[in-house]
C-alpha cells in the first residue's frame, strides 16, 4: 500500500487552528490516494511532511502543490513540528482568488490528463466567479492608490518597499487584497507601511538553520510503520495511543507505505 496515515492526527479539543486533523504523507502517491478519499470533505487538515534530510520521505513542495490543486484543494500556512517535520494547513479549495502561478500548475495538470474531476470543477468555478482573475493586478506587482499613498505619506517607506524583492512585494501585495474587510485591509496596509519605514518585510523573521538529526532506529523507513515506535518526550507509542507532541490528543499514527 502507498498512502498518508490511513488513522491520521487528530488535534485535541482547543480552537482555532488546533481542531483540525493532522495526516502525515511520506510519498507523493500517498497524498494522492487520500485526497481521493477525501477531496470531497468540508474541513482543512494539517498535512504533515518530512524535510529533505528524510529522503525516503521527503516529499517536495511541488509534488504537495500539485495533488492539492489536482484535487481541488490549496495549501496555507507551514508550522514547524521538529527538525524532521513541518505542517502546513491545506484545505477544499471552496472561493479564494487564484495565483498566476497557480493557474500555470493548473493547466499543466490539466493538458497532461492528471487533473482530477474535483481539481476541474474547483477551475470551473474559479472562472465563473471571478477569482480565476482576482490576483491579476498582484500578479503584475501593481500597487493599489490607498497603499502607494500611504506608503509616500511614510518616507522612506515607498523607496524602502519599492526596494523588496518582486517575490516579497507580490507576497504583501496578496496579503492586502485577500483582506475580507475594509478595516482588516487598513490595518495591513498600515502594518505594510510602518514596516517598511524601517526596511522590514511584513511577517519577516529570523530563522536559524537547525542540523536534521537522524532517524531513530524505530522510524527505520524499512521497518513496518504498524509496529510500535518511540516519539521523543512519550516514550512508547502504539498505533493505537492517542497522544502526541504537545500533550494533545491525537488519533492512531499508521504510515503506509
Amino acid at each position: 500500500m502507498t498512502g498518508a496515515a490511513d488513522s491520521p492526527h487528530e488535534a485535541g479539543s482547543g480552537g482555532g487552528q488546533d481542531r483540525f486533523v493532522w495526516v502525515e504523507v511520506t510519498s507523493e502517491a500517498g497524498l494522492r490516494d487520500w485526497l481521493a478519499r477525501h477531496h470531497d470533505q468540508h474541513d482543512a487538515v494539517w498535512l504533515v511532511t518530512y524535510k529533505k534530510c528524510v529522503p525516503d520521505w521527503y516529499v517536495t513542495r511541488e509534488q504537495v502543490l500539485d495533488q492539492l490543486i489536482a484535487h481541488g484543494w490549496c495549501d496555507g500556512i507551514m508550522r514547524r513540528i521538529d527538525d524532521r517535520r513541518v505542517r502546513q494547513l491545506v484545505s477544499p479549495r471552496r472561493t479564494r482568488p487564484w495565483a498566476a502561478s497557480y493557474e500555470t500548475r493548473a493547466e499543466r495538470l490539466i493538458a497532461t490528463g492528471t487533473m482530477t474531476p474535483a481539481g476541474l470543477s474547483s477551475v470551473t468555478t474559479a472562472k465563473a466567479t471571478g477569482m480565476w482573475d482576482a490576483l491579476n493586478d498582484v500578479d503584475a506587482l501593481t500597487v493599489p492608490a490607498d497603499l502607494t499613498d500611504a506608503l509616500a505619506a511614510q518616507p522612506p517607506a515607498d523607496d524602502n518597499f519599492a526596494a523588496f524583492p518582486a517575490s516579497t512585494r507580490r507576497n504583501i501585495l496578496r496579503w492586502i487584497a485577500t483582506a475580507k474587510t475594509p478595516p482588516t485591509r487598513a490595518t495591513r496596509i498600515a502594518r505594510t507601511v510602518a514596516d517598511a519605514a524601517r526596511n522590514m518585510r511584513v511577517k519577516q523573521r529570523l530563522t536559524t538553520p537547525t542540523r536534521c538529526p537522524a532517524l531513530p532506529a524505530d522510524l527505520d523507513p524499512g521497518r513496518s510503520q504498524d509496529a510500535e515506535r518511540v516519539v521523543p518526550g512519550l516514550g512508547l507509542v502504539g498505533p493505537g495511543d492517542r497522544r502526541s507532541p504537545g500533550s494533545r490528543a491525537v488519533g492512531a499514527v499508521r504510515r503506509e507505505h
